[in-house]
């Protein structure tokens, strides 16, 4: 099988906390299997790569247009790395913010890398299931099935979401969703708006609670229901984890 992993980190090349440990070690012992892995990732800051395998992807954020890079990382332990290479948007001092707090534009910085992901699953390095980590990649499973929903290569894509720290849940403000490029179809209409949702657009609830409607296929690989082994930690998603 042929597993792409999409992350906003990952060793040898980036990390901040354990993400990066999973992104280096499950990738490794999937080849150890006999599978086929590359994983996707941001060019950080001191990221070095051998070559540009696309000079330029075209990818729309709202009204704008963006041409990020996609970058060879080569092959390391048997797993194949890619990077968006885009700059303006992360070749910076921190990963997603400073000590004085997270970057203003983060929701359009993972924006355009989960569109950048998708792009390189569809032209580069043609997947059997993508593998996404946390927030950042949230919206991948979400554009698979609304903008690219009659795309023959990407259309039935499974995809399987992993959240690692329920701590970081990619709350912004609604004004995001125009600039972050967010499809229209996403937003729920003739329902009155939750308390929590009429201020703040949450990545993962989005993804989480329009699961049922197939933006995450991942019950193709995994047919039984997960089963959260962890307490919940934080009380805006009781509602949701326990539907």
């Amino acid at each position: 099988m042929r597993i792409l992993f999409v992350a906003s980190e990952g060793l040898p090349f980036s990390k901040t906390g354990g993400l990066a440990d999973v992104v280096e070690a499950l990738p490794k012992a999937l080849v150890a299997r006999g599978h086929e892995v590359a994983v996707v990732l941001p060019r950080y800051r001191g990221t070095k790569t051998s070559a540009i395998v696309m000079p330029s992807l075209t990818i729309p954020l709202g009204q704008r247009l963006r041409f990020p890079a996609v970058a060879d990382g080569t092959l390391l332990n048997g797993v194949r790395y890619f990077f968006v290479d885009d700059p303006a948007y992360f070749d910076r001092d921190g990963i997603y913010g400073t000590s004085t707090g997270d970057f203003w534009d983060n929701a359009e910085r993972f924006s355009e890398f989960s569109r950048a992901a998708i792009e390189i699953a569809k032209h580069i390095w043609p997947a059997d299931v993508i593998h996404c980590h946390d927030w950042q990649t949230a919206l991948v499973p979400v554009l698979l099935r609304t903008s690219y929903s009659d795309d023959p290569v990407l259309k039935d894509i499974p995809v399987v979401f992993t959240i690692h720290n329920m701590g970081y849940q990619g709350q912004f403000g609604r004004d995001v969703m125009e600039r972050a490029g967010i499809p229209a179809v996403t937003r729920r209409r003739g329902t009155r708006p939750r308390r929590s949702a009429g201020r703040y657009f949450e990545w993962r609830r989005l993804q989480r609670v329009e699961s049922s409607q197939g933006y995450v296929s991942s019950r193709k690989i995994f047919p039984k229901r997960f089963v959260w082994q962890t307490p919940l930690q934080t009380r805006s998603f009781e509602n949701v984890w326990s539907a």
